[in-house]
């Protein structure tokens, strides 16, 4: 092979490589970004059903929620994380979370509070950036589900 084709090969496999590392580093910042602006996700009650929109989406029937707590303590410790996205500001994804176990989560993990919803199938384990946000929140689903 010819010098010349060599460089432009490897011209060509360092630029790919350029390209790979600033999208992954994009993404990156991209994420602590919106952990640190408060809109990694968001959450919102439309049509009968709680959805959770983020870089893992779910939704919930309100009519297929059994129970709703509001804790005002730290989030618990989470033990594994099997598919999402989590930094150091935020998780979201399935996970498993000390005490609670395999579940839904949708947490800015410095805030000392968050809701607890179980379903037939599932437990969610979320808050919103401001407490005073995922207390009407909170409130908003006891009404809805009674």
């Amino acid at each position: 092979m010819e010098k010349t084709t060599k460089r432009i090969i490897l011209a060509f496999i360092v630029g790919i490589i350029t390209l790979y590392c600033s999208v992954y580093g994009f993404i990156l910042y991209d994420s602590h970004t919106k952990g640190v602006k408060g809109n990694a996700y968001e959450i919102k009650i439309q049509n009968d059903y709680l959805m959770f929109l983020g870089d893992m989406s779910s939704s919930i029937k309100l009519e297929d929620i059994t129970s709703i707590q509001f804790y005002e303590n730290n989030i618990p410790r989470r033990n594994s994380i099997k598919i999402g996205t989590e930094t150091n500001i935020f998780l979201v994804g399935k996970t498993s979370l000390e005490g609670i176990g395999n579940c839904t989560a949708y947490l800015y993990k410095d805030k000392p509070y968050y809701i607890q919803l179980l379903t037939n199938k599932t437990t969610f384990i979320f808050n919103l950036f401001d407490k005073e946000d995922t207390l009407g929140l909170f409130n908003e689903l006891k009404t809805l589900i009674r």
